[in-house]
């Protein structure tokens, strides 16, 4: 077989997977509204914590259906306290699949808020208990990060991406503080992870599955405790510590 046919080939069965992944995807989501149902009415299970097992069940079928595979480090790192916030980088549209299908606890995404009004979509990530936040409004946004600073401070378990969109290179971007905001305020520790490959896989933009790898590493805990006082500055040095730590994570990758 030429190089030329090989790579054609290549290009096609990329299509075809692509395709099959997309599908797959639209119809966990569409069955999800009937498997939520029925967890609520004949289970008595809580709506919020259905759409979970629901999202988990999707996450996990839909990466199996990608043919992508995954390398979790760190895993562990996850049950060292019972709060906390989760901070990762943001490289491709699998990110969102991949942490929901490793982490094990009933957990919240902190996302922007134009992703709720994506028809049928928006409405499951709603469900779940996620939260919008606005990208162009400050007010909104400060209310978005008050309400989960209130919501962690009653145990309850966030995903941030806190650079705020996708990157558009690969690279880490600029953090917004945020993430720094809600740790300092209720006094939670923050469990970087890294995520290396999916921009590759799926990037912004991209529809087409690529293969490959896609590594995930946690890492230990970051503690907020030695802030007397909580303003500009501390935030400032935690959102570095916080992003530096994912740096640190992604070189070891």
């Amino acid at each position: 077989m030429s190089t030329k046919l090989r790579h054609t080939v290549s290009e096609f069965l990329e299509i075809v997977r692509s395709v099959v992944f997309w599908s797959v995807c639209a119809l966990i989501i569409f069955v999800s509204f009937y498997i939520i149902k029925i967890m609520v009415i004949f289970f008595h299970i809580e709506e919020i914590f259905a759409v979970h097992r629901a999202r988990r069940i999707w996450a996990k079928l839909s990466l199996r259906f990608s043919g992508v595979k995954i390398r979790v480090e760190g895993l562990s790192h996850l049950k060292s306290h019972k709060s906390y916030l989760l901070a990762s980088n943001h490289q491709g549209y699998l990110d969102g699949l991949l942490l929901s299908s490793i982490i094990p606890q009933y957990f919240r995404f902190l996302l922007w808020n134009k992703i709720f009004k994506i028809p049928i979509f928006g409405p499951l990530v709603r469900r779940s208990g996620c939260i919008p936040i606005s990208d162009n409004n400050y007010k909104e946004a400060l209310e978005s990060i008050l309400k989960v600073t209130e919501l962690t401070k009653s145990g309850e378990l966030f995903v941030i991406f806190p650079e705020g969109r996708l990157t558009r290179d690969g690279k880490l971007g600029a953090f917004g503080r945020g993430c720094a905001v809600i740790a300092l305020n209720s006094k939670i520790p923050v469990i970087p992870i890294a995520i290396k490959g999916s921009f590759e896989v799926l990037s912004r933009g991209q529809w087409i599955l690529r293969p490959g790898m896609i590594k995930l590493k946690i890492g230990e805990p970051i503690i907020f405790d030695n802030y007397k006082i909580i303003d500009k500055i501390a935030y400032t040095e935690a959102t570095e510590k916080i992003r530096k730590s994912i740096e640190r994570l992604m070189s070891q990758m």
